[in-house]
């Protein structure tokens, strides 16, 4: 059964809607997503199982129309409601002043990462583009050349994102606009003045046990 989470709405200067629901048991095609008709937003995510990832690229596409489906298979999944296994988080994301571009391409092999990246970042127009997600499968790939490519072509366009997961360490699933596949990377642009792209990073240490 999905769980309704309201994230939450941005200030007036920065509006978008978020909307999430976490599935949890047996992976179902059957399950409710209303809320998706209901928000019609330009961004579905999903993370979580393979099984549940399977089930359900079909129907969110159906529920999702206008919006570019982006996600990948995980070795569990984090929600604002907490850490789960076998499950599947759904968040979708309306925007008023973002626009989005998608752009696929499909890995022939570890030796093709840094071309992968540069072929998705010559698919992305280059206009207004403020920010990039990148999602990619997580067994043929090298991760850093991919970087790579990308940033050849886009300069300083802030990139965040991913490898898929696996907990068996197997065979990873990614999920784009033409379906669920574990061959193809997906970059989706973000644009306008309106975005603004922000993070943070922290480390350090906590001692235990006798000084």
């Amino acid at each position: 059964r999905g769980q309704r989470r309201r994230i939450g709405r941005l200030s007036w200067r920065r509006p978008v809607q978020i909307e999430q629901r976490v599935f949890h048991g047996q992976p179902s095609a059957g399950v409710d997503l209303a809320f998706l008709r209901e928000l019609a937003p330009q961004l579905v995510l999903a993370f979580g199982s393979p099984g549940w990832l399977k089930a359900l690229a079909g129907p969110l596409a159906v529920a999702a129309p206008g919006a570019i489906l982006a996600g990948c298979s995980t070795a569990g999944e984090v929600a604002n409601s907490g850490v789960s296994d076998d499950a599947l988080v759904v968040t979708a994301v309306a925007f008023e002043r973002v626009r989005l571009s998608a752009s696929v391409t499909r890995l022939v092999g570890m030796d093709d990462s840094e071309d992968a990246g540069r072929r998705l970042a010559a698919a992305l127009p280059r206009d207004g583009l403020g920010a990039v997600l990148l999602l990619s499968q997580g067994v043929q790939v090298n991760g850093s050349a991919l970087i790579q490519g990308l940033s050849a072509t886009l300069g300083r366009v802030p990139i965040s994102g991913g490898l898929a997961g696996d907990a068996n360490f197997q065979q990873t699933w990614v999920l784009t606009p033409e379906g669920l596949s574990n061959d193809q990377l997906l970059a989706v642009g973000l644009y306008g003045d309106a975005l603004q792209f922000d993070f943070g990073s922290y480390g350090g240490w906590v001692p235990f046990g006798p000084a």
